[in-house]
């Protein structure tokens, strides 16, 4: 941003600048504001943000009364009342430049577009080292690799994936690993290696909420889960420190109550198969098992069974049981009672599979056999029901093919 941009700024809005304002929005222009290049388009537009915010303060105007190319709040607008730009005040724009082209995108890899996203979360990202709140990404990747076996590029990964720890004192996260030592796990001892190797698997691990830590650590050891399975499942599923207070045990309980699953049946399950530990969530198993049991005359026992043996079935999304269940008994008119491909049938992809294949059957008969056009390879299904692989292709593009896998829990970064 250099003085001609401030000028012509100046000049559209003098009208509404007492002599005194102008002088001190020059000022402000004039310490804070220096231009950097034109390839560091990310600070730029941060510098902007931070632009708007010390105009309106200096000339008493609203940023948001500004139109058209004069309202400079950038794609950092979002953040303007917490940003704070006043370490870069004292620095040589020079300085800055060669920080982030030397330090930042050549020693540790980050693009220019993941400094732009850094910012979000630190605007001291692009102070230099040797200023005051400075190195902020060396200094933690520092910490990362001394103390806890990381790597600059794993580091980066997980900077970017967890900013929040650009804001935390390395003390703070001396301080987790000593309590991590205290608690122990399945009541023995963890050492700081382990500590650190499921740090590196989850950086999640040293940042998730302390006070739901000793919980956890009760109910792996409740479930009889040795110490290797318990730090196993940490470090495959970070979203076990998102679970709320019942979950683990209602993932073990409800299965009992409904089918008469064990309880060490369900650890052997989960450690096959470490995402369903989140199945807990918000009752998601509970509601699975009642739709297989409401659509199936099946006994108890048989379903009992049918979890033991296809777990991974009630790994689908609730959204697919959801819309299988109403396909079948809305669209098709079918009852799922007296369905023999009922519920293996929920196993297969809803618009990959059931759905286009379903479809043309039921245009060319509506009585067709569901098992029929759901069993065999695509060539099998149309040489048996008079189409083309075309057909099926076509009208199995007409919908989104999605993964079918609940989403529970996701970490999202807050600026």
């Amino acid at each position: 941003m250099n003085s001609a941009f401030l000028a012509r700024r100046l000049v559209k809005h003098q009208q509404k600048l007492s002599s005194v304002q102008i002088g001190n929005f020059w000022k402000i222009g004039a310490k804070n504001f220096a231009c950097v290049s034109s390839n560091r388009v990310g600070l730029q537009n941060r510098i902007n943000t931070m632009f708007v915010r010390s105009f309106s303060s200096a000339t008493g105007m609203n940023a948001r009364d500004l139109k058209g190319d004069d309202y400079l709040l950038s794609r950092y607008s979002s953040i303007q009342d917490d940003a704070d730009l006043s370490p870069y005040a004292e620095i040589p724009v020079e300085e800055i430049e060669n920080y982030i082209s030397e330090t930042l995108i050549q020693e540790h890899g980050y693009s220019e577009e993941d400094i732009d996203y850094l910012l979000h979360f630190n605007s001291n990202v692009a102070v230099p080292s040797e200023y005051e709140n400075g190195g902020v990404v060396p200094n933690i990747t520092k910490y990362f690799i001394d103390k806890l076996g990381s790597t600059v590029k794993d580091s980066k990964e997980i900077l970017l994936r967890f900013p929040r720890y650009m804001n935390i004192d390395t003390k703070q996260i001396d301080e987790r690993i000593a309590y991590y030592t205290e608690v122990g796990i399945s009541n023995r001892e963890i050492t700081t290696e382990e500590i650190s190797e499921i740090f590196r698997a989850n950086p999640f691990y040293l940042i998730c909420p302390q006070e739901n830590y000793q919980r956890f650590i009760n109910e792996f050891n409740h479930y009889r889960f040795s110490k290797e399975e318990t730090i196993r499942m940490f470090k495959e599923q970070p979203g076990i420190f998102g679970l709320k207070k019942g979950n683990i045990r209602a993932l073990f309980e409800t299965p009992k109550v409904l089918l008469g699953v064990k309880a060490s049946d369900m650890k052997e399950i989960i450690l096959r198969y470490p995402e369903f530990i989140l199945q807990g969530r918000k009752n998601i198993i509970v509601e699975k098992i009642k739709i297989v049991m409401k659509n199936s005359n099946s006994p108890k026992l048989y379903l009992r069974d049918l979890f033991l043996r296809h777990p991974k079935l009630f790994l689908k999304s609730y959204a697919s049981f959801k819309a299988k269940e109403s396909f079948f008994i809305i669209e098709l008119g079918r009852g799922l009672k007296t369905e023999r491909s009922w519920p293996l049938m929920l196993k297969m992809n809803y618009n990959a599979h059931i759905r286009p294949r379903c479809a043309l059957a039921y245009n060319q008969n509506f009585e067709f056999d569901i098992t029929e056009a759901l069993i065999g390879t695509d060539e099998e299904f149309c040489k048996k029901f008079g189409f083309t692989i075309e057909q099926l292709d076509e009208e199995r593009s007409s919908h989104e093919i999605t993964e079918e896998k609940d989403i529970l829990w996701r970490y999202i970064p807050i600026p």
